[in-house]
């Protein structure tokens, strides 16, 4: 997902690292439309540029299966979808169609009449990070598809925070929820990838990211519908190589933040990047094979699919942090119990507490990416039952547990 990489470098100075006054006002939303979730009833994860000729083909699919991706999406010809649908059916996994003519609402009888009642197509790419002064036409579009096909799904993604000049809008706040109030999605995504690097290579997490979160979760809640995150698998400009820590943080961020949905930037080396080798290290590299990425990406996506009872369909009670806080974050408080405290030695942790299936999960993630942090959690009373990444349970009855990089812990209430 190419984040305007120039114009971010630009604008990240100006950002106000202060919580937006406008985050105390109250938006009355209209009615969401209907959300279609996965008819596998999988979590989604998208893998996002893929495929392109000439990896069009059953060993590419093969392998994006194996990684743990159910999900395909990329901008392509007519002939060229057509192609990704074929393998795709074969292979068991599902298409968000991107035709390149699909930002004119003139154009979507004849996208529907093409891919409407395909049951591998989930739904139509519309946009990738608009501006505001592009929520009307927008708005048209996705009007069109819901009325075509209101079997299916229409996707779009939004900017992160990068100051009101870039999103033009008053202020991120007012970004995200004009989005919402004029395009009236099913579901929106967001691209921030926190992971960046310092002028000697560095790497540390970006700080604004915790305010694109803070708001894309509090609109999600407040106007009954979804949100997805991305997730930055490949390294450019100030985004470092992935490593299994800076995916675990970034995929586990946002679940705790109540993402519904995961998209890979990148799966395949970008076509649009042929011969300038500025994106590298993706999870299948320009020559089509695997690169240490692909396994790595593949352990986090086992991890999710193997929680997707806890994440799939949660509701965030709280999201709270521990140690130097970001900006527009809040304390840990008001654990549930049996939960007495939760505390931190380093750089602090971000605490979550969802909602599912009547009951109540803890899930508390490393914000140091760089070393192991030690956590003191205390109970009141029975035990919790931890989690593990393969799903496996055993009983916790508190103490002090060491989080790798990165890493988390989750914990379900009984």
């Amino acid at each position: 997902m190419k984040v305007f990489l120039r114009t971010l470098l630009l604008t990240l100075l100006a950002v106000t690292l202060t919580v937006p006054a406008a985050c105390s006002r109250k938006r009355e939303y209209p009615a969401a439309p209907a959300y279609r979730p996965l008819p596998n009833g999988e979590f989604p994860i998208v893998a996002s540029y893929a495929f392109y000729p000439p990896y069009i083909n059953d060993r590419q699919f093969e392998w994006v299966k194996e990684a743990g991706f159910n999900v395909i999406r990329k901008f392509l010809s007519p002939a060229e979808t057509d192609s990704v649908l074929k393998y795709a059916s074969r292979h068991g996994l599902y298409v968000t169609v991107a035709p390149w003519n699909i930002r004119d609402a003139a154009n979507a009888p004849g996208i529907v009449k093409r891919y409407k009642g395909n049951p591998t197509v989930w739904g139509y790419s519309v946009a990738d990070e608009p501006r505001a002064s592009a929520f009307g036409n927008l708005a048209e579009v996705m009007a069109a598809l819901d009325t075509l096909d209101p079997a299916n799904n229409g996707f779009i993604n939004l900017l992160p925070t990068l100051g009101s000049k870039t999103l033009e809008a008053d202020d991120y706040e007012d970004y995200v929820t004009r989005f919402v109030e004029e395009v009236n999605p099913p579901f929106f995504s967001v691209d921030h990838y926190p992971v960046v690097t310092d002028k000697q290579g560095r790497p540390y997490v970006h700080e604004p990211f915790y305010e694109t979160m803070e708001t894309i979760s509090k609109v999600s809640r407040e106007s009954g519908r979804p949100f997805w995150s991305y997730i930055q698998s490949e390294k450019h400009g100030w985004y470092p190589a992935p490593s299994l820590p800076f995916l675990r943080f970034q995929v586990f961020s946002a679940l705790g933040y109540g993402a519904q949905g995961l998209s890979y930037f990148t799966y395949l080396a970008p076509d649009f990047d042929k011969g300038k080798g500025e994106f590298t290290l993706s999870p299948i590299d320009a020559e089509g094979r695997r690169t240490p990425t692909w396994y790595m990406v593949r352990q986090v996506n086992s991890e999710v699919q193997a929680l997707s009872d806890v994440f799939l369909g949660a509701e965030v009670v709280s999201v709270g942090h521990t140690g130097n806080r970001p900006v527009a974050t809040s304390k840990v408080k008001n654990l549930p119990a049996p939960f007495r405290k939760i505390d931190s030695k380093g750089v602090g942790v971000m605490v979550s507490h969802l909602r599912n299936g009547g009951s109540d999960y803890v899930l508390v993630v490393n914000r140091d990416i760089n070393a192991p942090q030690q956590v003191d959690i205390r109970l009141e009373g029975k035990p919790v039952t931890r989690i593990d990444g393969s799903g496996a349970t055993s009983a916790f009855g508190g103490g002090k547990v060491e989080i790798e990089p990165g890493s988390y812990l989750l914990f379900k209430i009984s």
